[in-house]
């Protein structure tokens, strides 16, 4: 299923600029640089070379994961929570992987990007569901539902006004990496370390596989229900004011 010029090593030197840290990246936020990533990166040296194995596909295993999570979550037995927070760490590795593999293999398409940002969407919307289902049963307290609204609303909205700038930037001749945010120069480890507490769209796997792991699905409710609509009010200011820069900034070619 290889041949000499796609083997393990060829890829892993192709797919090693992908673990990169930093603004200038893909890759910023604390559970993606500590797992998602490095996992992405370690499936596709060993499975990268199989013909058969696309960038969709990978999107679509992504999304099955999720369904199979929330399953999971509402109809399993609780011993079987471990089972359900490990399907969804795996469910991060293949959406890492998908763009990883379009990339390395120049396969890059609107039809990939569209599918990865809807099952996205449909992916925190079904196991939000399932949080607060299972988590209204153990308690009877319906304010879980309230906090599962929060929980997909808040990224989604993150997510919207991300491109927002993003297309902005796109109509000037830029790349989307020139709309990330700023950042360090030099990231160290405990750069690292600290952006456990910025609470990215990632690090929502890690949070609800924790509570899951502890039992307490309800947790992950109330940890992502608190923060998400935090960090969405200081998105919604810093693209706020970083589109009205890019507004202000004269178009590639203009005249002076």
């Amino acid at each position: 299923m290889q041949n000499s010029n796609d083997n393990m090593q060829t890829r892993a030197e192709a797919l090693w600029p992908g673990l990169a840290i930093g603004a200038q990246t893909n890759n910023q936020d604390f559970w993606g640089i500590c797992f998602g990533r490095p996992s992405a990166f370690l499936f596709l040296v060993v499975f990268g070379g199989i013909s058969w194995i696309t960038p969709n596909l990978l999107t679509v295993l992504s999304f099955g994961l999720v369904l199979g999570t929330s399953a999971l979550i509402v109809w399993g037995d609780p011993s079987l929570w471990i089972l359900a927070a490990v399907l969804l760490q795996l469910n991060l590795t293949l959406d890492c992987a998908d763009g990883q593999l379009a990339r390395y293999r120049k396969t890059s398409s609107a039809l990939g990007s569209y599918l990865d940002k809807i099952t996205d969407f449909l992916g925190f919307l079904i196991l939000f569901a399932a949080l607060a289902e299972v988590s209204i049963h153990r308690t009877g307290d319906l304010w879980y539902m309230h906090l599962a609204f929060l929980g997909v609303f808040a990224p989604v909205m993150v997510g919207y006004v991300k491109w927002l700038v993003v297309a902005d930037a796109l109509k000037k001749g830029q790349s989307e990496l020139d709309a990330a945010p700023p950042g360090p120069a030099r990231i160290t480890w405990w750069r690292v370390a600290l952006k456990i507490f910025e609470f990215r769209e990632p690090d929502i796997y890690l949070w609800v596989g924790v509570a899951l792991c502890l039992g307490h699905p309800e947790w992950a409710l109330w940890v992502i229900g608190i923060s998400q609509p935090l960090v969405l009010i200081v998105a919604l200011v810093y693209r706020g004011r970083q589109l009205t820069r890019q507004t202000r900034e004269p178009t590639e070619g203009s005249g002076s």
